[in-house]
């Protein structure tokens, strides 16, 4: 991490971890965006995570948590924050103009509060912020009706299983995990360790070589910038 905030390396790949592992070490750990946040003096609720895998980009309001914990912490604001985090990688990574979907955090995105009145409070404030200010955002919607349409760049997903269900149901191997709202360039693979085949000389190693190349990518892109 050093060498990247020095400029001495562009980038840095994670490969597969256990979190119960690190977690057994004494080490306080919740994945990687909240360790890189640390590393580079980002405040935790500016650092997200965004899954990809043969075009389709979801970021992730909260993560490793639980769903009353993280729809508790929940805000129009943390929605906006993640929203523009996900914007900025998407033009990192060359998509000049990106359209973004937000995902509602209800069912059908709550029906108008029929299903609750958590997107009443939450995800359309949010939403109606970043319209206001030109971006071309849809929302929120309900994650199986956008994700059924495709029409946008990337996607915004406001928990865990809700962006890491489809992603891995399309590739369970060869996706990659960004860290995004940082200021180097970090990502992971979005497959855990396998320890069912550790010394058998039996791994896959395509999901980190894809990773490599997302990376190496999104440099060039930036270098590429005038």
């Amino acid at each position: 991490m050093k060498l990247a905030q020095t400029g001495r390396i562009d980038a840095i790949v994670g490969c597969p971890h256990s979190e119960t592992a690190v977690d057994r070490a004494g080490i306080a750990f919740n994945g990687y965006p909240g360790l890189i946040a640390d590393l580079t003096g980002t405040p935790r609720d500016r650092s997200f995570m965004m899954l990809t895998a043969q075009g389709l980009r979801i970021a992730h309001v909260t993560l490793h948590e639980s769903v009353g914990a993280a729809l508790a912490r929940m805000t129009p604001d943390l929605v906006v924050l993640a929203a523009e985090a996900t914007l900025a990688t998407a033009r990192r990574l060359g998509i000049a103009s990106p359209s973004i979907g937000v995902f509602g955090i209800n069912p059908h995105a709550g029906e108008d509060g029929l299903l609750g009145d958590d997107d009443e409070r939450v995800t359309k404030p949010a939403v109606a912020r970043l319209k206001a200010r030109g971006l071309a955002v849809d929302g929120p919607i309900g994650a199986d009706l956008l994700l059924s349409q495709r029409r946008h760049d990337v996607y915004l997903a406001m928990f865990h299983d809700q962006g890491h269900i489809p992603i891995k149901l399309i590739s369970p191997m060869r996706a990659s995990a960004l860290t995004i709202g940082v200021p180097v360039l970090f990502a992971s693979v979005a497959h855990g360790c396998a320890f069912d085949i550790a010394g058998k000389n039996a791994a896959d190693a395509t999901g980190v070589i894809e990773t490599l190349e997302l990376l190496a990518g999104a440099r060039l892109m930036a270098a590429a910038r005038p």
